[in-house]
This record gives structure tokens, C-alpha cells and sequence, in this order.
């Protein structure tokens, strides 16, 4: 038996990044102490248009932050990989002994980090395994509350010009 205070109407314990829309909460008339927990420091949710009486980040279990409220943001990057460029705005696949590392048209997979503008040794968000096309095209999903202060490393201020203001961003190959 489940006592009262401890019951969650949504667990997500697992390293997939999820969107939810229109989920409805509805008032706490049995007592729960949380609306959603996500206890797995991988993966994220996303809630888009929730409603209800017992909605919003005030009632969830999130000790990782990565439970999200409102609009997601997406980041579309163009960038080359130093060691995979070819030389035409295009890269080569990473390859393994048996071919291409991670599918067709996937050059590499990269982590993106964002990092905070007055501590930099302060890691805000990141997202691991992002796929970079061979064209240098790569898509980041980003949680509606990653607010922008950012100075960028030279390096890829260029490539993110029209993009500022950001965090501090930082790309790694995997």
C-alpha cells in the first residue's frame, strides 16, 4: 500500500528525451506529493501546454533539472570537424572496423554544452550523442527555461553569429 504524500502521477526514469503536449493535471484532491519525478540524471522531459490545477514545476520531483515547462527551443548548428573535413562544406563518416560508425550521412556524434556566463565551471544544460551530418547540420533540442547570457569561444562565435546571445557553448566530438 502506497501511503498518502508519497504517490506521483508520472514517472519517467529512463535516458530518452521526451515531449508531452496538452497534459492535463488535474486538482491534488488524494494527497500526491508530486505531479512528475524523473530521478535519472539522463534524458529529459518536455511539457508543452500543460494544464491542470497540479501542473507546473512547483509540484515536480526533478533533483537534475530535467523536467521542462512551456516551449522547447531548438538550436540548428553548421560546424566541421577538423579531422573529418574534406575540404567542400562537407565531412567525412567516422568509420569503424566494419564501416560507418553511426549510419548514413552521420559524420559524428557530438556533446553540446552550455555553460554559465559568470561561472563558466558551471555547466547549465547539455545534450550528449547529437547527430552532425556530414554536411555539418546538427539539431539541439533546448528546455524553455535556458535563459541566454552568454560569451562564446571564439572559435565557434563565427559559426553562431546570427544565433547571440546564447550561453557559453561548447561542442565535443563523442
Amino acid at each position: 500500500m502506497v501511503k498518502a504524500g508519497h504517490v506521483t502521477l508520472l514517472s519517467i526514469e529512463n535516458d530518452q528525451d521526451v515531449v508531452i503536449e496538452n497534459a492535463v493535471f488535474p486538482a491534488n484532491t488524494w494527497g500526491g506529493q508530486f505531479n512528475v519525478r524523473k530521478s535519472v540524471d539522463q534524458g529529459s522531459v518536455s511539457f508543452i501546454n500543460a494544464t491542470g490545477a497540479f501542473a507546473g514545476e512547483a509540484f515536480e520531483d526533478d533533483p537534475y533539472g530535467r523536467i521542462h515547462w512551456g516551449t522547447p527551443k531548438q538550436l540548428n548548428l553548421t560546424l566541421f570537424l577538423e579531422g573529418l573535413y574534406n575540404g567542400t562544406d562537407n565531412m567525412r563518416q567516422a568509420s569503424n572496423e566494419n564501416g560507418p560508425q553511426f549510419g548514413e550521412g552521420i559524420a559524428d556524434e557530438i556533446r553540446v554544452e552550455f555553460r554559465n556566463a559568470s561561472d563558466y565551471y558551471e555547466m547549465e544544460y547539455f545534450v550528449e550523442n547529437v547527430k552532425l551530418g556530414t554536411n555539418g547540420q546538427a539539431s539541439v533540442n533546448l528546455p524553455a527555461n535556458l535563459t541566454a547570457h552568454t560569451i562564446l569561444p571564439s572559435g565557434i562565435a563565427t559559426a553562431l553569429k546570427p544565433l547571440q546571445p546564447l550561453r557559453y557553448l561548447w561542442l565535443r566530438a563523442l
